[in-house]
């Protein structure tokens, strides 16, 4: 549960991020108020307008990218439990002496590969499911090779392998797939121009009777609620979002493993 905790610190440091910006924004506007003979800031719309064109073009891209990361990592999960139901169908097809161990093998397979999607938010434990999992994906293969020369329908093999190889590839590109996200410096930057358009936001504001304007609160708090989603869709395993509905298909399959 200590991810759930880290990602509302992430909310709300984001919040104090453009608050403090806003504020910074709005002394400086008020001092310079004061220093001159005109009630009225000298504000630089090219500059202004650049900053604010600049971060709705990078909110964009960045929210549709990660919302598509995200659709793709449902898709693949889908995907990943009918491979692994099909490929445990297909046991039926090897020598009857072997069917009871890549039973067993094939659920140990499914248990380590769930356990490893709830372990990605701690690497350590993560790393030890991809370890476990990896033992057990060269004995399946090994199984499989070996029931390939004992059958006497060499046909088989090509029905079977197949399937199984297809479970291996479908279960590392869930696994990868986690993995894929843009570098940080966009995140960075994203951050970045959130802040100064705070910044500007504040500044802006100098000139305004009330000490924190209305406007000024809707920025700060849907910039910062905005960014926090395009984190959680690009990190769901960590956040509130999450993939429960989408997991539970592989789990209800692993339950009919019997």
């Amino acid at each position: 549960m200590i991810h759930y905790f880290f990602v509302i610190f992430v909310f709300l440091l984001l919040s104090g991020i453009f608050w403090v910006s806003m504020v910074l924004g709005q002394n400086l506007g008020l001092a310079q108020l004061k220093q001159q003979a005109i009630e009225k800031l000298e504000v630089v719309l090219v500059a202004e307008g650049a900053v604010f064109g600049l971060l709705g073009l990078l909110l964009a891209f960045t929210f549709s990218g990660a919302y598509d990361r995200y659709e793709l990592r449902k898709i693949n999960l889908v995907e990943e439990s009918y491979t692994f139901e099909a490929a445990y169908n297909y046991i039926d097809l090897l020598p009857a002496n072997m069917q009871p161990q890549m039973r067993e093998d094939v659920r140990l397979y499914a248990d380590w590969y769930i356990k490893a999607f709830k372990d990605i938010p701690y690497k350590s434990s993560l790393r030890q499911d991809l370890e476990q999992a990896q033992i057990i994906e060269d004995r399946i293969w090994k199984v499989a090779i070996a029931a390939a020369g004992e059958n006497q329908d060499k046909a088989l093999a090509q029905v079977y392998i197949p399937a199984f190889t297809s479970m291996f590839d479908a279960a590392h590109k869930g696994y990868y797939l986690t993995q894929i996200h843009p570098p940080r410096i966009i995140f960075a930057l994203l951050v970045g121009l959130a802040a100064l358009g705070a910044f500007l936001v504040g500044y802006n504001s100098a000139e305004n009777k009330q000490k924190r304007p209305i406007h000024s609160l809707c920025y700060v708090l849907l910039t910062a609620l905005t960014i926090y989603i395009i984190i959680n869709m690009e990190y769901p395993r960590l956040g509130f979002i999450g993939m429960k509905s989408f997991d539970q298909i592989l789990i209800s399959v692993r339950n009919n493993m019997v």
